[in-house]
């Protein structure tokens, strides 16, 4: 029994992990929109090789 219960306490913080997961990223990328980061030639090169390593267009749209 006492196994049963560690093991539903285990699954239920995994989920509620999870459940926060897409809001946590959500909030540091909404405070990283702001900064500058770098030059505009340095970030849009950084932006094409994160391209190349995803292949993901997000990386290529994103200001």
């Amino acid at each position: 029994m006492v196994h049963r219960n560690t093991l539903i306490e285990e699954r239920s913080i995994s989920v509620k992990g999870m459940i926060s997961y897409n809001d946590r990223i959500a909030q540091l990328i909404d405070c990283m929109i702001p900064d500058e980061i770098s030059n505009k030639e340095n970030i849009k090169l950084l932006k094409s090789k994160i391209y190349e390593y995803t292949l993901n267009m997000k990386f290529l749209k994103k200001k």
